[in-house]
């Protein structure tokens, strides 16, 4: 099932943006700032490690997923399922969700898939082009920078804002850590507090990221890397956006969820605008259009939706076909 999320007396095309045509085709389109935001999609989604066995392949092998696309018109590149909430003021404060954890088969042991939450910067300047999410991530055994490690974890992430806000920080700094079960459900949440020693901020304030309900942890190998975005997003962005959803860094990997083992879910979601309202003009829904394995479900309005991968084969390549 595909649905539309529309917003309020809009129309699909003024409220409805794709969230998951694949990424250079987004970035052709960067005048639009909710498109510009989706260049920036570090880590999103979060998925299963398969049980091991000897008569089982392990979980990046191709055949339990699509065959890695190497055709730049045909899905080489990231591709998301998922929300996007455009604020009614100037920037989204807090987004959080219940989300559990799905198995994703990879199509080579250089990939990963996330799924999350996250805010995001509409800005798209180099330096104010950033982002705090945190969600799962699940890495083959030779995942690309910035993914460290073979598994499936929790992560933490955050990119591209002025650092201490004097000097532009144009580094990914990203944690992985846990062993989250199969199924379960976790909170996440990135929300904008006031903690003057924590946040270094000319403000007191800075995006942090949080899982059920205390901040995430810092790096084992490095202390002073931790889950405080150390900037100000309303003193170095232009606005900021809500986004939701699972990332696959290639067309040939899965979404989490299946309907064999049923989807990924997103639940009890709560997002608030800088006025402190719960705000509920959703703009985005999934890349249904373009890679038909790939589903969406709005399940309950505004507050849980549902993603997976509809056919395991990924039949037809992601771009082959449109409507």
């Amino acid at each position: 099932m595909i649905a539309l999320i529309v917003a309020p007396g809009g129309t699909a095309e003024s409220d409805v943006v794709i969230v998951g045509a694949w990424k250079r085709q987004l970035e052709q389109r960067r005048g639009d700032s909710t498109i510009a935001t989706l260049r920036r999609l570090g880590t999103v989604a979060a998925f299963l490690l398969l049980a091991s066995s000897a008569s089982t392949p392990p979980p990046w092998a191709s055949a339990a997923a699509g065959t890695c696309s190497t055709n730049p018109q045909r899905g080489a590149g990231q591709v998301v399922d998922g929300v996007i909430v455009n604020p009614s003021a100037q920037f989204i404060n807090s987004v959080a969700a219940d989300i559990n954890r799905k198995p994703a088969a990879l199509c080579d042991n250089n990939q990963w898939v996330a799924w999350w939450v996250g805010i995001f910067s509409t800005g798209t300047d180099v330096c104010k082009d950033g982002y705090a999410q945190i969600g799962y991530v699940h890495n083959g055994p030779n995942p690309s920078p910035p993914h460290e490690k073979n598994g499936v974890y929790f992560f933490w992430q955050y990119t591209k804002g002025y650092n201490l806000e004097t000097n532009c920080d144009d580094v990914t700094h990203t944690n992985e850590w846990g062993s989250p079960n199969l199924g379960a459900f976790h909170n996440f949440k990135v929300v904008r507090l006031y903690n003057p020693s924590a946040c270094g901020t000319n403000s007191g304030y800075c995006l942090v990221m949080k899982r059920d309900t205390i901040v995430a942890p810092c790096r084992d190998d490095d202390p002073t890397e931790c889950a405080y975005a150390p900037f100000d997003p309303h003193n170095v962005w232009a606005g900021s956006q809500a986004q939701l959803t699972g990332e696959a860094t290639n067309s040939g990997n899965d979404m989490p969820g299946s309907t064999e083992d049923g989807h990924a879910v997103f639940r009890e979601i709560e997002e608030l605008d800088g006025t402190d309202v719960v705000h509920k003009s959703w703009c985005c829904h999934n890349v249904g259009w373009q890679c038909s394995y790939y589903g969406f479900d709005e399940v309950q309005k505004y507050t849980k939706f549902e993603i997976w991968t509809t056919d395991l084969s990924h039949s037809p390549e992601c771009g082959d076909s449109e409507p």
